[in-house]
């Protein structure tokens, strides 16, 4: 940890990460699936290497199978709105892997940054870095994610989103530079990683915490219910919350 960064930033790094995961991820016994789904011996498959769709899935799932799909993502909205285009990417990344599959519940998953009308990715170089986060400086910005649901076995398949809203605090010239430092934002959608260093910045957020991390925990949960499946307890992510880290 860059002590130097958390504490131009105003937290004190040795509370930083127990809280982090607290709040962004639950409790382990929060997310239990029904044991009778398990005994049907349905494999679990998430579409994605995501590290982070992994580590919230298996909250979720103890077990599934882990096959990065490759699919001709939608890149530019074109007219489109932004809703749609993560829905049809998820899907595509589902649809993409399901022949080799049978018997089995496919998860597919698309997350963007979305700021002033326009799509945000991965930063280019440390400078592209660098203007986004000034961009960001301040303001709201919106994180969409779409899942799609299919089931191999009954042919039931379920499309939705969530989106969740970011308020950055105003960030100073060394702040931003300290955060590029810690080469955190290299491969983040929007420079910044929510549930690494890159909390610090953030000032508020409005809806899902899971759905920033790339997997919404709760609309997941409600889609699976959708097609029959079920879990045992309430999710009890503070998915509303309004106050700062």
């Amino acid at each position: 940890m860059d002590k130097k960064f958390f504490t131009n930033i105003g937290i004190a790094p040795r509370f930083f990460e127990s809280r982090i995961k607290d709040r962004l991820y639950g409790k382990p016994e929060d997310f239990i699936v029904e044991e009778i789904f398990r005994k049907k011996t349905m494999k679990i498959v998430l579409a994605s290497g995501s590290p982070r769709r992994k580590e919230l899935l298996q909250k979720l799932f103890p077990e599934f199978i882990i096959d990065p799909a490759n699919a001709d993502e939608i890149s530019e909205l074109n007219g489109k709105r932004i809703e749609d285009v993560v829905q049809q990417n998820a899907l595509m990344k589902a649809q993409a892997i399901q022949t080799k599959h049978p018997d089995s519940l496919i998860i597919g998953a698309d997350t963007v940054v979305y700021f002033e009308n326009r799509l945000i990715g991965k930063p280019k170089n440390t400078l592209d870095a660098q203007q986004m986060l000034v961009h960001f400086s301040g303001k709201w910005h919106s994180v969409f994610t779409g899942i799609a649901l299919i089931n191999t076995r009954t042919h039931q398949q379920t499309i939705n989103f969530e989106e969740s809203k970011v308020k950055f605090k105003t960030l100073t010239p060394q702040q931003i530079e300290e955060y590029i430092a810690t080469g955190e934002p290299n491969d983040m959608a929007g420079a910044y990683k929510s549930q690494g260093k890159g909390a610090c910045l953030i000032e508020k957020i409005e809806g899902s915490r899971t759905n920033i991390i790339g997997l919404p925990m709760e609309k997941l949960i409600q889609e699976l219910e959708k097609i029959g499946i079920t879990t045992r307890k309430q999710v009890s992510f503070p998915s509303s919350e309004k106050k700062p880290f």
